[in-house]
């Protein structure tokens, strides 16, 4: 600090310099970003989800830890809220609305009948089966949950409807 001490400067200063000082701590913290990526397996239904975290930290030890476990915890959220209230999606419900709601739990899954049957309507009707996957952020029909499933029929029937009366037409 071109020849000043942190003690010339507080005197000086008064409490402007004790703000210039504590400011030039900050700005000397370490900082880290992290990613993370985990895969939840439960039964036979995997899901994947991707986070990031940022820490800082007197030390890069110490913004390390963070960011790593920030990164974490957020992919862990994204994977489990793709399972629906019973495993984690009431994360994301700022109402709480259904956070320790009562009720079955619903399968994570549909049954492969119903993925068939799905991937058979889709070819069907000639639908984008990319889209519709990605929409629903998942790799294949079998990993659709059941209220994704219905979602995905009722997209269906509306195709099918337009696709009906540009024939009458």
């Amino acid at each position: 600090m071109d020849g000043l001490s942190i003690l010339d400067l507080m005197m000086r200063g008064g409490a402007a310099g004790v703000s210039l000082i504590l400011a030039a701590t900050l700005l000397r913290r370490a900082r880290a970003s992290s990613i993370a990526r985990v895969r939840v397996t439960a039964h036979s239904v995997v899901r994947e989800g991707c986070g990031s975290g940022h820490g800082i930290g007197v030390d890069l030890g110490e913004a390390h830890e963070s960011a790593i476990k920030e990164a974490e915890t957020d992919a862990m959220k994204r994977a489990l809220m793709t399972f629906g209230n019973p495993f984690g999606l009431a994360l994301y419900d700022k109402s709480r609305a259904n956070v320790g709601a009562d009720g079955a739990p619903t399968s994570g899954a549909i049954s492969s009948e119903e993925a068939i049957a799905l991937e058979d309507r889709i070819k069907a009707l000639g639908a984008d089966r990319n889209a519709l996957l990605q929409y629903y952020q998942v790799d294949g029909p079998h990993q659709l949950t059941p209220k994704q499933l219905a979602s995905a029929h009722a997209s269906l029937d509306k195709k099918e409807a337009a696709a009906r009366e540009s024939e009458a037409a």
